[in-house]
């Protein structure tokens, strides 16, 4: 399940007014408003971080599960690629250059040439 930045901007807010609050307000390590402050900010805290991490695994995967896809689907590796050509798409164009690169003959499937349909502004940025 993908978090929606406003879910996790708002995460964050809360628990960085809490802290402020505390600081602020600096209430008695004993008293039930510190308590109300810092058990909410940390759970909120907590939630921003698991959130954050899930998303950043999710993209990953789908990051390695794309890259393995062109891959097995290029056979012509005329587009240099240093680790970071996935930056330069959105998650429908990198479908649209394996689509592309599957609608091409097998053994001519060229990724600059899926990448110029795709997108050919990209091919001018790397000087391909």
């Amino acid at each position: 399940m993908k978090s929606t930045p406003l879910v996790k901007f708002s995460l964050l807010g809360f628990s960085s007014i809490l802290t402020l609050l505390v600081v602020i307000l600096r209430p008695s390590p004993n008293s039930l408003l510190f308590w109300f402050f810092v058990i909410p900010g940390c759970v909120a805290g907590l939630g921003y971080t698991l959130l954050s991490r899930a998303d950043d695994r999710r993209e990953e995967k789908e990051i390695t599960d794309w890259n393995s896809r062109l891959a097995a689907s290029v056979d012509i590796h005329d587009f240099e690629d240093d680790g970071h050509l996935h930056e330069y798409f959105t998650p429908e164009e990198r479908e649209k250059i394996i689509s592309e690169l599957k609608s091409m003959p097998k053994g001519s499937r060229s990724l600059k040439r899926a990448i110029e349909i795709v997108n050919p502004e990209i091919k001018d940025e790397n000087g391909a």
